[in-house]
Formats: C-alpha cells, sequence, structure tokens
C-alpha cells in the first residue's frame, strides 16, 4: 500500500536561488512555518533530522537519510518507522522552466503495511504544511531575485 501528498508552486526566480534556499537546511526555521528545528547536511546517506510543527499536531522529530539530491534540482529524503513497516520517501524538486522561473515541487510518499491505518487528519496537517511550505518558500525566492535584479540593474 502507497500514497501521497503533494504540492506544486510557481516560483519567479531562477532555479538557483531557489536552490540556495533550499539546500541550507539549517535555514529552513527561518522561512518554512512547521519546522522548528533542522540540521543535517546534503550527503548522501547522511541524517537530516527535523523538528516539526503540524497545525492541530505535537511537534515531533523526524530523522531521515539523504536518498539523492542534485544542485538545483532535488532533494530526496526518507524515513522509517516500526521496522520497515512504515516508510516514507520526501521530495522537495525543482523544475526549470526557463531562467527566471521553475516549479517547486514539495510532498511525500507514503509506503508500507501500516498506510492504511494513518489519520485523515494527519493527512490534512501535512498537505497544509507543505502548501505553506511552497508559499513560504516563493515569497523568499521571489524577494531574494528581486533583490539581485535591483543590485544588478
Amino acid at each position: 500500500m502507497a500514497f501521497y501528498i503533494e504540492h506544486r508552486i510557481g516560483i519567479g526566480a531562477s532555479p538557483e536561488v531557489v536552490w540556495a534556499i533550499l539546500s541550507d537546511i539549517e535555514g529552513w526555521p527561518t522561512w518554512a512555518p512547521h519546522y522548528r528545528r533542522a540540521s543535517g547536511n546534503l550527503r548522501i546517506g547522511d541524517l537530516v533530522v527535523v523538528e516539526q510543527a503540524l497545525q492541530g499536531e505535537e511537534p515531533e522529530t523526524l530523522n531521515y537519510r539523504v536518498l539523492d539530491w542534485a544542485p538545483d534540482i532535488q532533494i530526496h529524503l526518507q524515513t522509517r518507522l516500526c521496522g520497515g513497516l512504515f516508510s516514507t520517501t520526501r521530495y522537495m524538486e525543482i523544475d526549470k522552466l526557463s531562467e527566471v522561473g521553475c516549479v517547486f515541487g514539495n510532498g511525500e510518499i507514503f509506503r508500507g503495511l501500516l498506510t492504511r491505518f494513518f489519520p485523515r487528519r494527519l493527512k490534512g496537517a501535512i498537505r497544509q504544511s507543505f502548501v505553506e511550505m511552497s508559499e513560504a518558500l516563493k515569497v523568499k525566492a521571489e524577494a531574494v531575485w528581486a533583490e539581485q535584479e535591483r543590485s544588478l540593474g
């Protein structure tokens, strides 16, 4: 069994600007509303540890392993729970549309025998957190992009 939750948004900034913000894991709490703390490095196999506070839920700490990453393109993280009976793959992907625009995809794939027991209310809270993260990244990236354009112009 598997299901996924995703949000996608257009961003009026270069993929490089979006990547610079996204790849600074320790900076996530400064702009992503549901992350209270984040640490780790983008090295395959390394841990990324986040404390997240979803709307209506108690804060929790999640330990993700870096599965894959590619500059200006993607970050893929994975966590396994309950002896592997439940796992998630968290993904953040940047699709380049032009030199000044991209689409940011933000989601998670849930797999395992225990997915059938996943609470509906939690699915809504996770989706809302992805929407908020995407919108916050858009605001920050577009502000950085505008500032870069002003300094060049």
